[in-house]
């Protein structure tokens, strides 16, 4: 499988897009070496037939950077929101390829999930709250019959601003054109505890999925890891 093909199984990052009470902008330049970063760690089960995967998706957010290391690709990819670029960094071959920001964007437009807008959700906001993994939750029932499927999101507040990530979704622009989904997680101010989603239709590609948080937090990192290793030769995508 080509890499571009890999960047495009990459865009299943969250449709999920909370206020701001923290200058980061003001702190990353003050402190050049470490400064606030945004970690989200989550855990996948996919079934498929009779196959089941389990995968890990670790990611970095911070004023001017994101990294996502989806453990299920060979590789991690780089944010820079200045240069308005994406680098690929292949751990492996220690090699690395370049492309911007908005080629990349262009790319996650191929997913059928990218593709859809307002008018191809249905989604509906319980009004009840739901304790998931030590978290109080809100229920979102999000309905896609365009694609057959319906996924629940169970949306908690979170004890930190998740004000990086949504800068990253601002910045990226790969939630597609879906500011009904964005709105709601903006409004709770917080993250999917657990996002189940599943086949409503026989049309629809027999495949369930369990997103789960496993760990999140807010801290001072080093610069060093949104950075890529002097010795990765440059590589281009074909």
């Amino acid at each position: 499988m080509s890499k571009l093909k890999l960047i495009l199984n990459f865009i299943k990052i969250s449709l999920i897009m909370s206020s701001s009470t923290i200058n980061f902008s003001v702190l990353e330049a003050n402190n050049t070496d470490s400064f606030p970063v945004l970690y989200i760690e989550e855990t996948t089960k996919t079934v498929q037939n009779s196959f089941e995967q389990h995968t890990v998706k670790k990611s970095y957010f911070s004023e001017n950077y994101a990294l996502i290391h989806d453990q299920s690709l060979p590789y991690r990819v780089l944010f820079d929101y200045p240069k308005e670029t994406v680098y690929v960094i292949d751990d492996r071959s220690r090699t690395f390829s370049e492309l911007s920001i908005k080629y990349f964007r262009e790319l996650s437009m191929q997913n059928p999930m990218s593709q859809m807008n307002n008018n191809d959700f249905l989604v509906d906001q319980k009004k009840k709250t739901t304790k998931i993994s030590g978290y109080t939750c809100t229920e979102i029932a999000i309905l896609m019959p365009k694609i057959g499927m319906k996924t629940t999101a169970y949306v908690s507040k979170m004890n930190y601003s998740m004000d990086l990530y949504f800068r990253f979704l601002d910045k990226t622009k790969l939630g597609g054109n879906i500011s009904k989904l964005s709105n709601l997680y903006r409004e709770i101010s917080g993250y999917a505890v657990l996002t189940s989603t599943l086949p409503v239709s026989t049309m629809a590609p027999k495949i369930t999925s369990d997103v789960r948080l496993t760990g999140i937090n807010l801290s001072k990192r080093s610069v060093s890891i949104f950075k890529i290793p002097g010795d990765y030769a440059k590589k281009t995508l074909r």
